[in-house]
Formats: C-alpha cells, sequence, structure tokens
C-alpha cells in the first residue's frame, strides 16, 4: 500500500532566500584560504586602514558578501543593499577589489551577533564592513609602512611591470655557499602580490650565477606533454628573426605527477657567449624539448627581462 504525499512547491522568495544561503556558505569557504583573526575590541580597528583581497577567479562572478550599504537591513530587503550589487545578493568584486579603506567607526550590530567596521574611501565613500570572529575578504594594515608600501602596490605596481619588466629581476645572495644569482621571473600575474589571479607562465626564464668571480649564465625551459618519458637529451631554441640555438646534448627532464596541462618537461642549459648574442639580436619565440614543443608566452616582455636580466651587474 502506497500513501500519496502532498509536495509543496518553495515559492520565487523562499528560493531566492535558499540562493543566497547557499552562496554565502561557498564563498565563506572560499575565504578559509586567507583570514586574519578579528580583535576581541572592534574600536581598536578604528583609524586602521584595510585593503579588500582579491578572491578565486572562479568565485569573482559571486562578489563580496561582508560589504554592505546598511547594516540594519537585510539581503531579504527590497532596496539597495550591497556597494554596486548585480543580482542583489553580493557587492561587485570589481568596484571593490584592492581598494583602500580606513576604518572611521565600529562596534557591535544592535541585536545581532555580528560586528561592523564603518569603512571610508575617497572614491567610493563610506559602506559597513560585517564580520564575526574572522575577517574574511579584507586585510587589515596594522602600521603606516605597511600601509605606504600597500598604496604604492595597489596604485602602481600591477601596471608598471609592463613598461619596465626589469622591476621583476631577482638578485639572490647566498652567504653561505658565497653565491649570487640573477633571475628572471619563471612567470607573471597580471596582479603582482595580489594571490589568486592565474599566472602566465613564460616557458623560460634566465639565471646568472656568480660564484668566485665567474659568472655562468642559464635558460630553464619548460613545457608541458601527454605522454611522460624517461630523461631524455636534445633542446632547441627558435628566436623571432629565424635563427636558432642547438643543444644536442642538453638534458630533457619528464615529471611524472601529472598536473592539469599533463606532465611536465623542462631543461636547464647553459648558455655560451655566441648564444648570450644570438638571443641579444633576437627575442626567443619556441622551443624543443627532445620531442615536446614549447611556446614564449609574451616574448616581447621577456626579451626585455633578458637584456636587464644580461646587463645587470
Amino acid at each position: 500500500m502506497f500513501i500519496s504525499l502532498p509536495i509543496k512547491l518553495a515559492t520565487p522568495k523562499q528560493m531566492k532566500r535558499l540562493l543566497i544561503v547557499i552562496s554565502l556558505f561557498f564563498v565563506a569557504f572560499q575565504a578559509m584560504a586567507q583570514h586574519q583573526e578579528a580583535r576581541s575590541n572592534p574600536k581598536d580597528y578604528i583609524g586602521k586602514h584595510f585593503r579588500v583581497d582579491t578572491i578565486a577567479e572562479s568565485s569573482r562572478k559571486y562578489g563580496y558578501h561582508y560589504f554592505v550599504l546598511d547594516y540594519t537591513k537585510s539581503a531579504l530587503d527590497n532596496g539597495y543593499y550591497f556597494v554596486e550589487q548585480k543580482d542583489g545578493t553580493s557587492s561587485d568584486y570589481e568596484t571593490l577589489v584592492n581598494k583602500i579603506f580606513v576604518c572611521i567607526d565600529a562596534a557591535k550590530v544592535p541585536d545581532g551577533a555580528d560586528y561592523y567596521l564603518k569603512l571610508k574611501n575617497d572614491q567610493l565613500g563610506t559602506t559597513y564592513y560585517l564580520y564575526s570572529s574572522i575577517l574574511f575578504e579584507v586585510y587589515c594594515i596594522e602600521d603606516e609602512e605597511n600601509l605606504k608600501r600597500e598604496v604604492q602596490r595597489t596604485d602602481s605596481i600591477a601596471l608598471s611591470y609592463k613598461n619596465n619588466p626589469c622591476l621583476l629581476i631577482e638578485d639572490e645572495k647566498d652567504n653561505i655557499s658565497r653565491t649570487r644569482d640573477i633571475k628572471t621571473p619563471s612567470f607573471i600575474d597580471e596582479q603582482p602580490g595580489f594571490g589568486y589571479k592565474d599566472p602566465v607562465f613564460f616557458g623560460i626564464s634566465y639565471d646568472k650565477r656568480i660564484e668566485k668571480g665567474i659568472t655562468s649564465y642559464y635558460a630553464d625551459l619548460t613545457t608541458s606533454t601527454t605522454v611522460p618519458s624517461l630523461t631524455e637529451k636534445g633542446v632547441i631554441i627558435l628566436l623571432k628573426n629565424g635563427q636558432r640555438i642547438l643543444k644536442p646534448s642538453a638534458e630533457v627532464r619528464y615529471n611524472t605527477n601529472r598536473n592539469s596541462s599533463g606532465y611536465s618537461v623542462s631543461s636547464y642549459i647553459q648558455l655560451l657567449p655566441a648564444d648570450l648574442a644570438l638571443l641579444k639580436a633576437s627575442p626567443a619565440v619556441e622551443f624543443k624539448l627532445y620531442t615536446d614543443y614549447g611556446k614564449v608566452e609574451n616574448p616581447d616582455i621577456v626579451y626585455k627581462l633578458f637584456l636587464c636580466w644580461l646587463s645587470k651587474k
């Protein structure tokens, strides 16, 4: 004997409420990767500066859920609740990301378990940030020195590398081994230092090692393959002007741990004066590691990096 049970469909308002709850949970879960423990007294934050963190690229369409225009209202209330809201469930990501606010007031939300920070930005005006025991989506800048660094990074670094890639050259000294390595980066982030942005891997980077007064030059090449192999030999670098750098005896290494693009294959080769002269005359654009082909991403930026690297003393 079967009993027929009535099925009641959710109303549009109930569905909206459910979607908001789900999205809030999802974003909170994503934010667990980076957060700060909140201070016990919210008044301690008054006068402090806050930078709005980036969030995972896959979650940016959901925006920020803890920035509101009026903490006395609910996301379910009619009206303009979130900052530059697009779908009525969050504050717009592009509007807030990397903005720096100063806290002008802080207190416990009346009749609530949360606290609020009243934040002010010269461009966006005043907004409220809600939190409980952990700060998500924002980073508290603790002192003036860090504030200057954050402002400089927010205002200039994200764009400056395109005009002056030399800023990205790394200079490392090892006092124990008494060596010095001058390197170009193997990848670049469209927003350096802010995390979560998918990086662009160049495919080639350069390393200048100075040891006991002797300088050696190297190129590190990396690509991916669908079929891993044992250690092989043979490297070819193609330049934009059609010239080639041939290294038939260079060792090619395969990483047997699979990643999202397949298996990593790389080679670390020494560059002779003749190789440096060729690379100085024309950018590297492609390469071949044994039987696997690789492409140099952003070859013009890599070329500028190479020239800075080569001339750096």
